[in-house]
């Protein structure tokens, strides 16, 4: 077997099993109940409320995220100083329930298949002028995650704040029912559709672990970036220091996302 060919099979093993590895962890997570409670176990807590045994961590999984982890991690370093959001904070944003290292994991796989890919469909050789090229398809591969992940950003944002106005109608409306601010986001997170329903349910979940109100909606705020929404937690937080009707400034609110949304479409 020329020497060629060795290289270029153990690329394409090795990028199609990085891209399978971190895939297959995007779609545990999101599927169902295992995973979270994996990630329970391993602080020594059960669903049922037992403790559990720390467990050692031997797994494909745990070990191939050791051995990607420093990487990712100069990444993340490497945004935080350019000032722009880390890697951990994207794929909190994008909604994917994946570490840096995962994500780094199918990055390299992309950027190994998609070269491969077009080696083989073009025969590049090291003696063909076109092997000048051919870093390019990798390179493309590489940041083909990347811009997956700001699309996802950008679409769960565009939806989350086209949502913002009725949702804020609906809080409202259970303040002036008589709800406490508590109830009121409760009461959001079981009627709301993605992406607000999740996120106001996060706010709840934080809420009944100890958190405040006005921690939780910051929270939200650092997820989805949102203006608008950064503008309601602003207004929550001024309340709780001065007073006033809470209701009223979320109709106000409301009001004023709608109207921007009606300009906006015109």
């Amino acid at each position: 077997m020329p020497p060629t060919t060795a290289v270029l099979g153990l690329i394409a093993f090795a990028g199609v099993f990085l891209f399978i590895l971190g895939v297959r962890q995007l779609r545990r997570s999101a599927g169902g109940t295992e995973d979270f409670q994996a990630r329970l176990a391993a602080y020594g807590v059960t669903t049922a409320g037992a403790q559990a045994l720390p467990q050692s961590g031997g797994g494909l999984r745990d070990t191939m995220n050791r051995l990607f982890q420093p990487a990712a991690d100069r990444m993340g370093r490497g945004n935080t100083k350019k000032g722009k959001p880390s890697v951990a904070e994207q794929l909190q944003r994008a909604d994917l329930k994946l570490r840096p290292s995962e994500f780094f994991m199918i990055q390299l796989g992309t950027a190994a298949v998609l070269g491969l890919i077009v080696v083989l469909r073009f025969h590049i050789t090291l003696g063909s002028i076109s092997v000048i090229f051919s870093p390019i398809a990798p390179i493309i591969g590489y940041f083909l995650p990347t811009f997956y992940v700001r699309y996802r950003i950008s679409q769960r944002l565009k939806k989350f704040n086209g949502q913002l106005g009725d949702t804020l109608t609906l809080l409202s409306n259970a303040l002036k029912a008589g709800y406490s601010f508590a109830q009121a986001i409760d009461t959001v997170a079981k009627n709301a559709v993605e992406p607000i329903g999740d996120e106001f349910g996060r706010a709840v979940r934080e809420m009944n672990l100890g958190g405040s109100p006005d921690e939780a909606l910051s929270n939200i705020t650092k997820r989805i970036a949102s203006n608008d929404f950064d503008l309601v937690a602003t207004a929550y937080s001024i309340h709780r220091t001065v007073g006033g009707n809470l209701a009223e400034i979320l109709d106000n609110i409301a009001y004023t996302i709608r109207e921007r949304v009606r300009i906006k479409g015109e």
